[in-house]
């Protein structure tokens, strides 16, 4: 994998977590608290309120790193961009979420679509510096995509107009 690959992978991490808060009523004060190319490229984000936003997180490294790569496919990025943690971990928030991995994967290819500008833009500042921290890249996504937000809506599943609200997960009974 190229440094530009990864730069891309995680530029893409970052640009889909940025569209997340920006969305968010309550968010936190920094949103990526760095990028990086050292030891195969890390995004580290804060995590998603929404579980559709925290799947696009996940998806988006490998999904950019595909669109770059000319393929822009879950399939190619799966099997070419280094995405088996992040795929990991975007199924195990999808088994609580409505709508298949797949409707995921095309909503959040339609964000990075809609937000390339500030994919390359980080991207290509990470390749300089190697690193950025903090609300700088913040400052970038929405520098190169001032609305920048998420551009879908809810997945609705079945005949009863059910929206991705997370599915309540039955707690144990027992002592505390």
């Amino acid at each position: 994998m190229t440094n530009a690959a990864v730069a891309h992978h995680e530029a893409g991490h970052a640009v889909a977590t940025v569209a997340a808060f920006r969305m968010a009523r309550r968010r936190p004060a920094v949103l990526v608290r760095r990028l990086e190319i050292t030891n195969g490229g890390h995004c580290v984000s804060m995590s998603s309120p929404r579980m559709r936003s925290q799947i696009a997180i996940h998806l988006a490294g490998g999904l950019a790193e595909s669109i770059h790569r000319g393929v822009p496919c879950l399939e190619f990025a799966v099997a070419h961009c280094g995405m088996a943690v992040d795929l990991m971990r975007a199924k195990a928030v999808a088994a609580r979420c409505t709508g298949t991995l797949a409707q995921h994967a095309d909503d959040t290819l339609a964000l990075l679509e809609a937000s390339w500008p500030a994919v390359t833009a980080l991207a290509t500042v990470l390749l300089e510096a190697g690193r950025i921290e903090g609300g700088r890249v913040e400052e970038i996504v929405v520098a190169a995509v001032p609305g920048i937000r998420y551009p879908f809506e809810p997945i609705v599943v079945g005949t009863n107009g059910r929206s991705d609200a997370p599915r309540q997960i039955p707690r144990k009974k027992g002592p505390r």
